[in-house]
């Protein structure tokens, strides 16, 4: 396929100079022998194309002067994003002087500019969207219009990279809508100030790099990507045909893919297959991949491990860079205590800075009833918590359940209140015709009782928000043994109550241990104790993480859909795309989505 002009920048390493080489960032087809001495070429190509005869400098001349009327011109007149209506201000606030040319040509900054704008692939990002290519065909064109345009598209590149870098491509018309609203609303003063900044910075590439998230999972995720693309680049892995069912000990051909495919991704030590057979060391990595995977560990090569053993390189490449994206729409620094939920990994992690100082398994919303994504604050806990039913549950569940057994709602430690008044007064609840109470069940509220058969456990965590969501501890404790642990109605379940709260109120100040936890627990009365400053708590849906100890990567599968719908906004072409990028020219195509 032959490539557009859009998806041509420079090939070289991160800090290296732009003089250098150009390469296609698509992965060729396999090419005869006849074509690659053309593909070999190419490079060199692009670059004449670029400096064209009678058009460069000569030696010892210098670029013309370029006025600031001349840079004035080269702005579009009208403000049509806010990228545009930054760089705006940013030269008239300096008189449209040139930000990055001298009578040489573009000086040494502009070069680590476009030094950075050509390595943003390597954070996730898309040259195509800072004209990168157009940034490029202007560099030695010594016509006051093209350095004029060229001074423009520079500022402009560089506005939109720190944008982009601190908040994402996308707009928040799409996933995760609240918390982007709550942690990023568009702030006009301090992104000048910003810009501001940078232009200033004479170690500028340092200062860039510096915007990109400073989540822990970040520099992981931007090395995975690294490695996948060399595995992409190399080939990718054999596909595996499906068949019936490999068991530790059984011979089968496919072993052979199999294992090239995980000492390829996993396991570059894995010892050699002896005929066919499936080793116990092939075994354990195969065990260690479906855990990777959040497949069911059990050493069987199933139709769901053939699947995810074929799912290719660029598809996971596209999912990290999916995940990267989402970092971003955390807020900019991470300081002080947090907890951070993962919904697609069934995870909750406390971080006392970017330092994990605790990590638990959770239970969320089903499909039906899903867990939101958004950015609060934990305010205060609840030690022996009432459960007040919301009227949903009553009436799908409480009522037929009561109807089915008139003791019911005695074994279960549920009162009924005439209304949702807090000063109600229970009913008995023989003083209900059952039979007959249909849609007016909801005219009463239901309230479970606290004790160890509670729903919400013994402990419960309040973050106040219009989703009515909270971190609660839960009776059914064998639901944490599952790989797979959607079952909530939206809720959150943790694994490690006690211990999650104590990482809390540590932060409230001394005094608190797991002793006298267990003690306001054994007292069985309901108690709420407030965190006194509020504890920043982010719901996320993270389909990549990598763990820190040992840099193994893992890829969770897409419970809610949101990776693909993430996908149409992230990866479309920009003209075509349901959510457009931060700003990015509507004319350029993102390039090549997934590399």
């Amino acid at each position: 396929m032959k490539p557009s002009r859009s998806s041509k920048i420079s090939s070289q390493q991160p800090g290296e100079s732009i003089k250098g080489r150009v390469r296609l960032l698509r992965i060729p087809p396999p090419v005869r022998p006849a074509r690659r001495l053309l593909k070999a070429l190419l490079p060199l190509l692009l670059i004449l194309s670029w400096c064209r005869p009678g058009h460069d400098l000569a030696a010892g001349e210098s670029m013309p002067r370029v006025s600031p009327l001349r840079v004035k011109t080269a702005i579009p007149s009208r403000a049509e994003t806010s990228v545009d209506g930054l760089v705006r201000r940013l030269y008239q606030q300096r008189n449209h002087t040139p930000l990055w040319l001298t009578p040489q040509g573009p000086d040494s900054r502009a070069e680590m500019l476009l030094n950075v704008l050509i390595d943003a692939r390597h954070e996730g990002l898309f040259p195509a969207d800072y004209q990168v290519d157009t940034i490029l065909g202007l560099w030695h064109r010594p016509g006051i219009r093209e350095q004029s345009r060229l001074d423009y598209l520079l500022t402009r590149g560089l506005t939109l990279y720190l944008l982009q870098s601190r908040r994402g491509r996308i707009s928040s018309c799409g996933e995760g809508r609240g918390s982007r609203q709550l942690a990023h609303s568009f702030q006009a003063k301090e992104d000048f100030a910003l810009l501001s900044q940078a232009v200033e910075e004479k170690a500028l590439r340092s200062f860039l790099l510096s915007q990109q998230p400073n989540h822990p999972q970040y520099p992981l995720l931007r090395q995975a990507l690294q490695r996948y693309r060399r595995l992409a680049l190399a080939g990718d892995w054999p596909t595996l045909a499906h068949g019936p069912l490999i068991r530790p000990g059984m011979y089968d051909q496919r072993l052979v893919q199999v294992h090239r495919r995980l000492r390829l991704d996993q396991a570059p030590l894995l010892s050699p297959l002896p005929h066919n057979r499936y080793t116990p060391a092939l075994e354990s990595a195969i065990k260690r991949f479906q855990q990777r995977f959040n497949l069911e560990a059990d050493g069987i090569i199933g139709q769901a491990t053939i699947k995810a053993l074929n799912i290719p390189a660029r598809q996971l490449i596209r999912q990290i860079l999916l995940n990267m994206e989402r970092l971003r729409w955390l807020p900019q620094r991470l300081k002080g205590p947090r907890v951070v939920v993962n919904i697609a990994g069934f995870r909750l992690t406390a971080l006392d800075g970017t330092r994990v100082a605790l990590e638990m398994p959770v239970i969320v919303g089903t499909t039906v009833n899903k867990t939101p994504t958004f950015n609060d604050s934990l305010r205060y806990l609840v030690f022996n918590p009432y459960w007040n039913i919301p009227d949903s549950i009553a009436a799908n569940e409480i009522l037929p359940s009561q109807l089915k057994d008139p003791n019911y709602l005695e074994e279960n430690n549920i009162r009924v209140f005439a209304d949702w008044d807090h000063q109600a007064t229970p009913i008995p609840p023989e003083a209900i015709d059952w039979q007959q109470l249909g849609s007016k069940i909801r005219a009463y509220r239901f309230r479970q009782e606290p004790g160890p058969d509670n729903a919400l456990g013994q402990l419960k965590f309040i973050f106040p928000n219009r989703h009515h969501i909270y971190l609660h501890d839960t009776p059914a404790t064998k639901l944490f043994s599952l790989h797979r642990r959607s079952f909530s109605h939206g809720c959150i379940r943790v694994a490690a109550p006690r211990q999650l709260a104590l990482f809390l109120l540590e932060q409230r100040g001394p005094g608190w241990d797991l002793d006298r936890i267990d003690q306001l627990i054994q007292d069985g009365q309901r108690t709420v104790i407030s965190l006194g400053t509020p504890i920043p708590i982010h719901i996320t849906y993270s389909t990549v993480v990598v763990d820190p100890e040992n840099d193994e990567t893992f890829f969770y599968q897409d419970i809610y859909g949101l990776d693909q719908q993430l996908a149409n906004h992230l990866f479309a072409p920009a003209e075509r795309r349901l959510c457009r990028s931060q700003d990015a020219p509507a004319t350029l195509s993102a390039s090549l989505p997934g590399l």
